[in-house]
């Protein structure tokens, strides 16, 4: 427990991309062997340039990444047609 809490810290003070990039993929993973599943990059995005965090009931239905790319229409493809912007989330 003190592992994951000194890691959300490390995340709630992060302010720049690839140090979090970093601290969402150490997190996804560590969740991952707890459950003993496969991260969700690892089911659905092995060939995805930025990292992807599973989020919500970890069953890869709604996930985390920075921006790439065409990344709208890699994760289209992917058959997640929505598509949230950070800056439209934070606004709501």
């Amino acid at each position: 427990m003190n592992e994951f809490s000194d890691l959300t810290k490390k995340i709630l003070l992060c302010n720049e991309l690839e140090n979090f990039s970093e601290l969402m993929m150490i997190h996804e993973h560590k969740i991952a062997d707890f459950l003993e599943i496969s991260t969700v990059k690892e089911k659905f995005f092995s060939d995805c340039p930025s990292f992807v965090k599973s989020l919500g009931a970890w069953g890869g239905d709604f996930v985390m990444s920075a921006k790439f790319g065409d990344y709208k229409n890699y994760f289209w493809e992917k058959g997640f047609t929505t598509v949230f912007e950070w800056q439209n989330i934070i606004d709501l």
